[in-house]
């Protein structure tokens, strides 16, 4: 039995995770380009909510560490997004994720999922990561390395051969991303501290419902 190997793809920069499983980089997808193109509403009680969180994040972006970034935005900017449909999808913070990828092992934490939920209230098929961290890469594991191993660890655990998507977060900047096959694009940066960014990313967040119903 072929040996498998623990813990050696460094995570402290995602062009490891690339380098080591040939991952094809894009600088254009129409995946991504029509995730991108999403519009939508945002009904007028979030939008105050939405708004007073944004005004938040101004004033505390150098401030809150991951979990107070989490709890005081990151959340309110699912819930305005509704995402989530009794049975059938469902969004996740801090659940495991492990697999093995061409021998290699990973166990990790995903900050944010959306999956279909189990009856007893886990997930099961993945379509969409987020994680975070508030400080600048390099300072530990990088947020776009991790959010790139689980989208890998869905592509073995779904087997439906379907896009997977992603974000990852740097304080107020995010990137989304696809991997299709092994075709991996990301977006440009959306500042949510923006009123129009912070829109942009809810309507996105919303496409991907659709997107998942549509499967």
């Amino acid at each position: 039995m072929e040996k498998k190997i623990r813990n050696t793809v460094s995570l402290l920069d995602v062009t490891n995770l690339i380098d080591t499983f040939g991952i094809n980089t894009l600088t254009e997808s129409q995946i991504l380009a029509e995730w991108e193109k999403a519009e939508g509403k945002i009904s007028p009680e979030y939008k105050v909510i939405l708004e007073e969180a944004r005004k938040e994040l101004f004033a505390n972006r150098s401030k809150w560490n991951e979990e107070e970034l989490k709890m005081n935005f990151i959340s309110i900017v699912f819930k305005a997004s509704q995402l989530n449909e009794p049975n059938k999808i469902q969004v996740f913070y801090k659940r495991s994720l492990s697999g093995t990828i061409q021998n290699y092992e990973f166990s990790i934490i995903c900050d944010c999922m959306v999956a279909t939920p189990t009856q007893g209230g886990r997930p099961k098929f993945p379509y969409f990561f987020l994680q975070e961290f508030k400080k600048g890469k390099g300072d530990k594991i990088d947020a776009e390395a991790q959010m790139l191993v689980a989208m890998l660890l869905a592509q073995q655990e779904n087997k439906d051969h379907k896009p997977l998507y992603g974000a990852w977060l740097l304080g107020e900047s995010w990137n989304f991303s696809v991997l299709n096959g092994n075709d991996y694009c990301v977006s440009k940066q959306y500042i949510a501290t923006d009123p129009q960014s912070l829109e942009k990313i809810v309507f996105m967040l919303q496409k991907l419902k659709t997107i998942i119903l549509d499967r």
